[in-house]
């Protein structure tokens, strides 16, 4: 089983203001910038390390899958710079790289590879050991306030508010929502400084000025919510917003993930279904669509048959059931099947490691939580809901190939390619449980 090591810890730092000229155990690290930041990381095999302004836009990388060397690169803020990381620089020779934040407030996870065996504590540890994260003081004053965890906590609305759609959000959610925006816009503009006019001139008519949330008058969220799901479906009906893979798989534009510049509303649709999701060049989401939707059901004696033709070939892929936005709870404690598990062919032989080299299909079922899998299909099950009901499944892959014979690629092409041989997925169907 794959796990991605998780740690969290406060930094406050503040970002050198001075123009740079333009040319998977997560640790998360919300960040503030009142320093510059030096980050040392001395091994790379085996980190997935992502930087994110403080909407979510993951707009910068370091790691295995972006081939980073490793050694010392710099955080700072820029507004005047296109967000991500230069290498080398004249300004800073002493950093491999410079990393220009657009907000005042950011995050970073790092993940680290583990296999669930006797050795992964140790190495976590070790790769743990190398990495080291601390403040650089710069003149000038502060570019905002801290920030803390009462911040981002805010009310205690936001939590049921945070498995809602924007449509769904009655007034008291919708107003514990605004009033964090406010705190928040007043020292984050948009990632896009074209658009800083724009977003300032939308929030001061929606009633957040000077860090306070305050409704305007005759407000109706009501349709308001009516607005913003019309705009939502109409954008996620647009099939030129989509590759389409075939078997009911597609994925969303390269352009429209993680990174999202100013499309808004893919923005806010990815912050409710797969928040923190990573750019294409780094992981990709193929979603499962019949019918307009990606959620399944099941009864008790249902369950569903993934069958793929072969096995994917990328670094790293992975299968998770979610009923509510959560894991399904399941007899098992399993909540996902990948590369690093246990599946087996149908003839018993495992897909990976072992002896076996070969290369065929194989299938995975997913059945309700509270039904027994039958022997045979143990290594290879998933949990849908207990007593059925309906769920969907989570699809992400890295874009690292183990080996291909594709010659020289555009990234564009190499992500395109990746979406393909991942989904090397035939329909799902449903049948009587298997016995």
């Amino acid at each position: 089983m794959q796990i991605m090591y998780t740690h969290l810890w406060p930094l406050t730092c503040h970002m050198i203001m001075s123009k740079l000229p333009c040319q998977t155990s997560p640790m998360a690290a919300p960040m503030f910038f009142h320093f510059m930041i030096c980050m040392h990381i001395a091994l790379f095999l085996t980190i997935y390390t992502d930087i994110r302004a403080r909407y979510g836009d993951n707009f910068a990388n370091l790691g295995s899958v972006a081939n980073s060397p490793p050694g010392k690169y710099l955080v700072r803020l820029d507004h005047d710079c296109e967000p991500g990381l230069v290498m080398g620089h004249d300004e800073f020779p002493q950093y491999l790289g410079v990393i220009s934040f657009p907000t005042t407030w950011g995050s970073m996870m790092i993940r680290i590879v583990t296999f669930n065996n006797a050795t992964d504590l140790e190495a976590v540890l070790q790769i743990e050991s190398q990495i080291n994260i601390k403040p650089v003081g710069r003149p000038g004053p502060p570019s905002g306030p801290a920030l803390t965890s009462e911040t981002l906590q805010g009310s205690s609305k936001l939590n049921e508010a945070a498995l809602k759609s924007p449509w769904e959000l009655d007034i008291t959610e919708a107003t514990a929502i605004l009033t964090l925006m406010a705190a928040i816009e007043e020292y984050n503009g948009p990632e896009n400084g074209s658009d800083y006019d724009t977003v300032k001139e939308m929030f001061g008519a929606a009633g957040l000025s000077g860090g306070v949330y305050t409704p305007p008058p005759r407000l109706n969220l009501t349709l308001a919510s009516l607005i913003i799901e019309k705009n939502t479906s109409t954008a996620l009906s647009t099939p030129s917003y989509f590759i389409h893979l075939g078997n009911s798989w597609k994925n969303l534009l390269p352009s429209l993930c993680g990174d999202f510049h100013s499309h808004y509303i893919f923005r806010a649709y990815t912050a409710y279904t797969g928040y923190l999701q990573l750019v294409s060049t780094q992981a990709i989401y193929p979603e499962y669509i019949v019918d307009g939707t990606d959620e399944l059901s099941v009864t008790t004696n249902e369950s569903y048959i993934m069958r793929f033709s072969g096995k994917p070939p990328t670094a790293f892929w992975s299968l998770t059931p979610y009923a509510d936005n959560y894991l399904v709870p399941n007899g098992l404690n399993r909540y996902s099947l990948h590369k690093q598990s246990n599946i087996t062919y149908p003839d018993g032989s495992l897909v990976y490691g072992g002896e076996n080299t070969t290369d065929g299909p194989f299938e995975i079922l997913l059945q309700a939580a509270d039904v027994a899998p039958p022997a045979n299909w143990t290594s290879n099950w998933l949990p849908a809901p207990a007593g059925g009901g309906n769920f969907s499944v989570n699809c992400e892959s890295s874009v690292v190939f183990e080996q291909h014979e594709s010659g020289v690629l555009t990234r564009k092409q190499y992500v395109l390619m990746a979406l393909r041989q991942l989904c090397r997925m035939d329909h799902m169907f449903i049948q009587s449980s298997p016995s």
